[in-house]
């Protein structure tokens, strides 16, 4: 079951449609040589652009397509909460329709890298924290604890040390997978007290649960030694345990230089997409362990634009990305063929964090139907709505999040 953390609140929109405003060419952060798309920003050969332009109506999308009406603003929807941190450091419970912060905790105050994740199966938060140097650190969780005015955070318990370098966190059924850059990379499966041993593998940029007949597989993107490489990494999990990591190259290079690729979990689109910049292109493939399919290409307007998060939302019929270059959020609708049937696009203020070399946390899906995205400027909370002239995005009328920074994530779990 779905367990949903939620305020009741009214939808207003206020969209921004997928032909807005391109932005400025000439942007920082221009690809490099190996691997990296030409500089006029024409797709790679064998590459077609595809237009967005063509919206389906609801007679040609069929039964049980992915289609819904306007909303009107009177309409009530749940909004989850969100956990966050301030610009001091401190963990934040965020009621998610307005951005009130409904509690604030005092952390370890390290100076380096965090991150945190929500655990649904056993309902806990968790946070990692490290220092600045990379020396010291510590990954631990709370209870998410019911209450008559929403959710708050219980008694804060020590989960694992970091003994260098920073971790990231990936929640599954099976516990919360921390990804560590100490030690050449390693990867830790924590639940319940316990942390299995190290598996030695490289710190992803992207990870994601597959289950199949085999059993579950943590599987990550991780930049390769080589300039231009993608590898594969998977990494078989069970109760309590991971098996030893594999790594092999895709048979695609990076489309920028340091790369920006990202995977997310695609189930009702073949299991996996990988999206990446390829000049003045956003680009969407299948991934099936190292190899990929045909790319599917949205124009972006400009080069020099780095993917420096993405999330994939119902099933993989949604894609977003949070572009730094021009701060903006661009989302995609990937029909059951891998075409762009329909984009949006929304700019924000100030800039997100770079993520060259670890995963990131700054955009997580809130709910059915919202995105939040984390920047420099705040952090925002994103209406979707698909009708049958395509996608919209907007800013959520009442949320104010300039007091809030990422990484972020809701409470909330998809079904």
């Amino acid at each position: 079951m779905r367990h949903t953390w939620s305020i009741w609140a009214g939808l207003s929109f206020s969209f921004l449609t997928g032909c807005g405003a391109a932005p400025e060419a000439g942007a920082p952060g221009s690809p490099g040589s190996r691997g990296a798309p030409a500089s006029s920003g024409a797709p790679r050969a064998g590459e077609q652009a595809l237009s967005p332009a063509h919206h389906p109506s609801p007679d040609e999308l069929g039964p049980g397509a992915w289609w819904e009406p306007p909303l009107s603003p009177d309409l009530l929807y749940p909004v989850p909460d969100l956990l966050a941190w301030t610009p001091t450091g401190d963990l934040a419970v965020v009621e998610g329709a307005t951005g009130a912060v409904r509690q604030q905790l005092v952390t370890l105050e390290l100076a380096g890298a965090h991150d945190l994740a929500y655990d649904e199966a056993r309902q806990r938060a968790w946070i990692a924290e490290s220092d600045d140097e990379g020396a010291l650190g510590e990954i631990a969780s709370y209870p998410v604890v019911a209450g008559t005015g929403g959710p708050t955070l219980g008694a804060r318990a020590h989960e694992a040390s970091l003994l260098s370098g920073e971790a990231r966190l990936l929640s599954t059924p099976l516990g919360v997978v921390s990804f560590e850059d100490g030690g050449g990379g390693r990867w830790r499966l924590l639940g319940g007290g316990h942390a299995s041993a190290p598996v030695p593998a490289a710190p992803p940029s992207s990870a994601w649960l597959t289950l199949g007949a085999g059993g579950p597989m943590v599987r990550g993107l991780a930049y390769g030694a080589v300039s231009g490489e993608l590898d594969a990494l998977a990494a078989a999990a069970q109760p309590g345990a991971l098996a030893a990591a594999t790594s092999a190259p895709l048979d695609v290079e990076a489309g920028t230089l340091p790369p920006c690729a990202r995977v997310v979990a695609a189930p009702l689109r073949g299991g996996a997409l990988m999206l990446d910049v390829s000049g003045s292109f956003l680009s969407v493939r299948a991934v099936k362990g190292a190899h990929t399919g045909a790319p599917a290409l949205a124009p972006l307007g400009a080069s020099g634009l780095r993917i420096e998060d993405a999330v994939g939302l119902r099933g993989g019929k949604l894609v977003a990305v949070l572009l730094s270059g021009t701060t903006e959020v661009v989302a995609l609708e990937i029909d059951a063929q891998l075409h762009v049937a329909s984009m949006a696009r929304l700019q924000l203020p100030g800039h997100p964090a770079p993520s060259t070399l670890a995963m990131s946390h700054a955009l997580a899906e809130q709910g059915y139907g919202r995105l939040v995205a984390a920047t420099s400027a705040g952090v925002f909370s994103i209406q979707i709505q698909k009708d049958a002239t395509g996608l919209h995005l907007g800013l959520a009328w009442g949320f104010e999040g300039g007091g809030l920074r990422g990484p972020v994530a809701s409470l909330w779990t998809p079904d």
